[in-house]
């Protein structure tokens, strides 16, 4: 077994970098193609993975899912009743596990209700404007 000049186990030094005994050598590849460099000084490089060949679908301009959180007054919201339109901003309650908001129906201030989700899960929204 070699050892180096600090007393460590592993191959001679040469220019710097350590020879590897190929067992350890083609571990050290097999990590490298699965975790990409991790920030290996000796490349230069930075860790890199390959992105993921999932793509999503495009969404039309005015229709997006978003979380409660993000709700604003009037955007407008859709169920087997109606279209609806938030009138006031979403408030929290459970320690931000669920979200609450005011909406009506369109153009019918009476028929208000207040609409309840669960914090993680996404809701289909047309905006008004921009964002």
């Amino acid at each position: 077994m070699a050892r180096d000049a600090a007393g460590g186990v592993g191959g001679a030094e040469e220019d710097g970098l350590i020879n590897l005994p190929p067992k350890l050598e083609l571990r050290r590849r097999r990590v490298y193609e699965v975790f990409g460099t991790l920030g290996c000084l000796d490349c230069g490089t930075e860790l890199s993975r390959p992105r993921s060949s999932k793509k999503r679908e495009p969404q039309s301009e005015g229709d997006t899912k978003i979380l409660p959180m993000d709700l604003r007054v009037g955007d407008r919201l859709a169920d087997e009743r109606g279209e609806w339109e938030v009138t006031a901003a979403p408030y929290s309650t459970a320690g931000g596990r669920i979200f609450h908001a005011r909406v009506q129906r369109i153009n019918e201030p009476a028929s208000w209700e207040i609409w309840s989700w669960d914090a993680a899960k996404r809701v289909s929204v047309k905006r008004t404007s921009a964002e």
